[in-house]
């Protein structure tokens, strides 16, 4: 994203925020600091080399947070699929924590919804959250996500939840956010995928439909739904 689109969503959260004041944003906002290509003559640095990670160490030594924006564009070395080229950007996570830092990255889904490439990136993360966009949502509704939880090591999140970037009556963009309604499509799916992993077989569309009480042509149609989606693949 470029530089002038962050600043303008930071505007525009920062002014439908009801709590702050301009002393204190302005504090807050001295807080953040921004890394783009556009803001710099050189590439961005590559995160899973020591040399792109020692380019940002006089940044990072001094922040609470850090957030990469994202995975395949900040470790360019780090072949997606290739477990074993993670590593280097696994140790540096892992030394990040141990300077009790927090580390937030964002990474791309592919075509079954899951994470693209490596599972290996998974297994040192205490929290992963998936975001979709609502089955039933509308591009005029604008920024609509249902946020739920892959992994969960502290089992801390109310999750899903379903948020909404919607006018604040201060002025400016606030999220708004509530509990997400399991869809049939959801319901099937996770029945479906439950009896598969307990039962070791592939359950009855009869059998889903007496366990959630829909007929079997919604069952039909939301299992025909989930496999052209590569969510049953």
């Amino acid at each position: 994203m470029p530089l002038w689109a962050i600043q303008e969503r930071v505007r525009s959260l920062t002014a439908g925020s009801k709590t702050a004041t301009t002393a204190r944003t302005g504090r807050q906002l001295d807080l953040l600091q921004v890394v783009t290509p556009d803001s710099q003559a050189d590439p961005m640095p590559d995160l899973a080399t020591p040399r792109g990670q020692d380019q940002l160490a006089h940044l990072v030594d001094a922040a609470q947070l850090l957030v990469l924006d994202n995975l395949s564009c900040l470790s360019r070395a780090a072949a997606e699929n290739d477990g074993e080229a993670w590593i280097p950007l696994l140790d540096w996570l892992l030394e990040l924590r141990r300077a009790r830092k927090t580390v937030l990255f964002i990474h791309h889904p592919g075509k079954t919804g899951k994470q693209r490439g490596t599972s290996r990136r998974e297994d040192a993360l205490d929290l992963v959250l998936k975001l979709r966009r609502p089955r039933n949502a509308k591009k005029e509704a604008g920024a609509r996500i249902v946020v739920s939880s892959e992994k969960d090591r502290h089992q801390v999140l109310p999750l899903p939840i379903e948020a909404a970037l919607v006018p604040s009556e201060s002025g400016g963009l606030r999220w708004d956010w509530k509990a997400a309604t399991h869809s049939s499509f959801d319901q099937v799916v996770a029945v479906y995928l439950r009896c598969l992993k307990e039962g070791g077989t592939e359950p009855t569309q009869a059998s889903i439909a007496r366990e959630l009480g829909v007929s079997a042509a919604t069952v039909c149609r939301r299992m025909g739904e989930a496999r052209a989606l590569g969510v049953l693949d």
